[in-house]
């Protein structure tokens, strides 16, 4: 028997999450207009990466009044959300689609619906990657396998396996080992025209609902820019177009053919075609289509099967991504699967807004669905028939760590001017835009942050600039005073564009990721300091006068405009870090008082080392960076913050 609203409010109503930035109420009915997009409904319950899990499924749908012990569909009016992956890895693969298919056709004559979202593992397998698939997973198909299908591919493939000087046994048991019993008939089942195939080749790979995103991967700003149903339009093609073209390409081939074994071929014919070699038109084009489309969104890294930045990266990296995507979406809330969360339970990120939902099934791990109802959030629990609040991620992301914590400047300068850059990616956050490399050396790999940005120098009618120089001198600066809160800066050439190069703070979080821990908001900066060194367990002091030596740097590079997300902590080394100076060292020396607290007491050693700069030093160790103008101002600068920071 279904369940009562009550006892499925009872399920989660003490644990629940609630949004910060936008309850979870269905918003008004209308939307963008989209034939992917869902009002108004009471209930939604989403599954992450189920992969062949099917008693792991049926506990949740059962668990959560979806069905009656025989599993049919009880859920009235309700929406399931399965985010992709259904198959691959676990054991039972097929009897999840099937129960999917059944219970989508039974739920929607009762008023409710599945959605069953395309992940990477249905495209792999449309596309003939079965890398993942399991035994039981081939096995599952034995039955319906035609004689005729195996010894017609082993008829064209006897040549090819006997090739090393194999007898015809040792050959054919080759042959059946690489293509196990029930191979052929799981190929057809995911043709284009076959039972799953045509089924899935009809599914979403972005939904929304009550204004929550569903998708596997996650989304890019790029990609949301295209809308939902242009998204899932361009995946179905994509992957269509991918499936016509291997089966023009198998024509050609010797031995059934993997999706690694279509895209050699099709470079190979790309190449010969090129060379001026005959070739039949139509292979010609499947060659250039199924290129074509490895590089579109339904097999590119960062399209919606694939996407992992924002379960994985560094909130600070991230944050505009996802506010971009909500805004051009009108969405408030996304959940995704594809990243298994470390804790193999539900998380969220975003403050909220981010669920991830693959708690590893296809791993072993127990299960838990996402429960959306009466604007809240619950991870539930099939076991115990209890809700819990998805465990809120620390902001610094999985990714990446950060390698180049115990780095000397010298060693990190050298890295940074030497490793290889690879996989960029731009970042735009708070108007501003920079580049994320990938850099390696040495047996070493980190991230690095790349600014080109160079304006006209500061100068008469022009009192400030931006420019990656600023950024340079910064890091010069901090070391002159022997302060230490600006990351390792170098100027480096990239693809032909000079700028400045740091590592990213991987593990850093910014001040607004701070100020949630006690919900400091607008608190006193004294309360917010205390809030953050009781947290992480550091000692107040030492805390207090980094803040201090960054309110005096600040202040001495005319940077008291810098956004919180500029302003960064960095838990595992108990320290504060600035980043983004090049909106700096403008002309005006005008410093409010306000902006500078708190800024004393100013340690002993900083107060001498200001009072010691002088036009020559400056000049000496910043003139390639900053003219002669800027250095004046910050000697004036350096006068004013004396005097409103240096009194004990």
């Amino acid at each position: 028997m279904r369940q009562t609203t009550r006892e499925r409010t009872a399920i989660g109503a003490a644990a629940a999450l609630a949004l910060t930035l936008g309850a979870l109420s269905a918003p008004s009915v209308g939307g963008d207009g989209s034939k992917w997009e869902w009002n108004g409904v009471g209930r939604i319950v989403a599954v992450g990466d189920v992969h062949g899990r099917y008693d792991q499924l049926t506990a949740i749908v059962q668990g959560t009044g979806l069905t009656d012990g025989d599993l049919h569909w009880t859920g009235g009016d309700d929406h399931l959300v399965l985010c992709g992956d259904l198959v691959d890895r676990g054991p039972d693969d097929r009897a999840v689609l099937d129960l999917a298919r059944r219970l989508q056709e039974e739920a929607e004559k009762a008023g409710g619906r599945v959605h069953v979202l395309l992940g990477n593992h249905e495209v792999m397998n449309l596309s003939h990657d079965f890398r993942y698939v399991r035994p039981e997973g081939w096995a599952a198909f034995a039955s319906d396998e035609r004689s005729g299908d195996r010894e017609k591919a082993w008829s064209k493939a006897e040549k090819t396996f006997s090739a090393k000087g194999a007898s015809k046994e040792e050959a054919r048991a080759a042959f059946d080992e690489k293509y196990p019993p029930g191979y052929f008939a799981r190929q057809r089942a995911f043709s284009r025209k076959g039972q799953y195939g045509s089924w899935l080749l009809d599914q979403p790979s972005v939904i929304k609902v009550n204004g929550v995103l569903f998708v596997h991967g996650g989304l890019t700003p790029r990609v949301a820019a295209l809308g939902i149903d242009t998204i899932n339009e361009r995946v179905r093609k994509g992957v269509r177009a991918v499936v016509e073209s291997a089966e023009v390409l198998q024509g050609v081939m010797t031995i059934p053919g993997s999706f690694a074994d279509f895209h050699g071929t099709a470079k190979q014919v790309v190449q010969l075609a090129r060379e001026g070699r005959p070739l039949a038109p139509n292979l010609r084009r499947a060659a250039e289509v199924l290129l074509d489309q490895v590089d579109d969104l339904a097999y590119a890294p960062d399209g919606p099967m694939w996407y992992r930045g924002s379960s994985l990266d560094n909130e600070r990296a991230e944050r505009e991504r996802v506010q971009k995507v909500f805004e051009d979406l009108s969405a408030h809330a996304m959940l995704v699967g594809h990243s298994v969360t470390r804790t193999g339970r539900v998380t969220s990120r975003f403050q909220g807004h981010i669920v991830r939902a693959d708690v590893g099934m296809g791993y072993g791990r127990q299960g838990y669905a996402v429960v959306f109802e009466g604007g809240e959030i619950s991870a539930f629990d099939p076991l115990t028939r209890q809700a819990s609040v998805p465990y809120a991620e620390p902001p610094y992301g999985e990714g990446w760590t950060g390698g180049s914590v115990h780095m000397a400047d010298a060693e990190l300068q050298r890295f940074l001017g030497e490793a290889a850059l690879a996989n960029p990616r731009e970042v735009v956050r708070a108007g501003l835009r920079a580049e994320v490399w990938e850099l390696e050396g040495e047996g070493l790999k980190l991230r690095g942050v790349f600014k080109d940005v160079e304006e006209e120098p500061p100068g008469p009618g022009r009192p400030e600039s931006r420019r990656y120089q600023h950024e340079v001198a910064a890091f010069e600066l901090d070391r002159m005073l022997d302060i230490g809160l600006v990351p390792v800066v170098v100027v480096r050439e990239v693809d032909g564009r000079r700028g400045a190069l740091r590592p990213l703070s991987e593990t850093a979080l910014d001040l607004v990721s701070v100020r949630d821990i006690q919900d400091l908001e607008g608190a006193p900066p004294e309360k917010t300091i205390a809030a953050v060194a009781e947290a992480y367990g550091l000692g107040l002091d030492e805390l207090k006068e980094q803040v201090v030596r960054a309110r005096v740097f600040d202040g001495l590079i005319g940077n008291l405009g810098r956004t919180d997300v500029d302003k960064l902590f960095i838990p595992a080394e108990g320290r504060v870090a600035l980043v983004d100076q090049d909106e700096a060292f403008g002309l005006s020396t005008e410093l409010d008082p306000a902006l500078l607290n708190p800024c004393r007491p100013m340690p002993a050693d900083l107060r001498i080392h200001l009072m010691e700069l002088n036009t020559e030093e400056l000049q000496e160790d910043l003139g390639e960076y900053l003219n002669d103008a800027q250095i004046g101002a910050v000697l004036k600068r350096r006068d004013k913050v004396l005097e409103a920071c240096g009194a004990p």
